[in-house]
């Protein structure tokens, strides 16, 4: 049963509900409550694929990843917990020129902060990625 007072009720119990709860706690917040219908992680948050990106067109997208990235991983000893991180990357296939050219403008903004991202060729991400070299 939750408690009957609370300074702070945070309702729903995913990803954001749960990350606005703990940085709460960690700043001294004593009283509070998250809500939840189900069970912690049940709603649009269980539906996720769970990727960690950090290919974005603006300096708060990539500052947000980044930081995200760097909690997944601390997560083991803030958390005790282990989130299984696993870094793979991503891969975008591109159709058109217009979508050539937004996408290395971005490649600039992403290596100013330092991120390993790369321009690959057709035959790049065919060797990486069997099933592109069958089509």
């Amino acid at each position: 049963m939750p408690p009957r007072t609370a300074d702070v009720v945070i309702i729903g119990a995913g990803a954001i509900g749960c990350s606005i709860a703990y940085h709460l706690g960690i700043r001294g917040a004593k009283k509070v409550v998250v809500l939840e219908q189900e069970c912690v992680g049940s709603g649009t948050t269980s539906k996720a694929a769970g990727g960690i990106r950090v290919q974005f067109p603006t300096d708060i997208e990539i500052a947000f990843s980044m930081e995200s990235l760097e909690f997944f991983k601390r997560f083991p000893e803030e958390m005790g917990a282990n989130p299984h991180l696993r870094q793979v990357g991503y891969l975008f296939l591109l159709g058109s020129e217009g979508d050539v050219e937004q996408y290395q403008r971005q490649i600039a903004l992403q290596h100013q902060y330092g991120l390993d991202v790369r321009w690959l060729t057709p035959d790049d991400a065919k060797a990486i990625v069997a099933a592109i070299a069958r089509r």
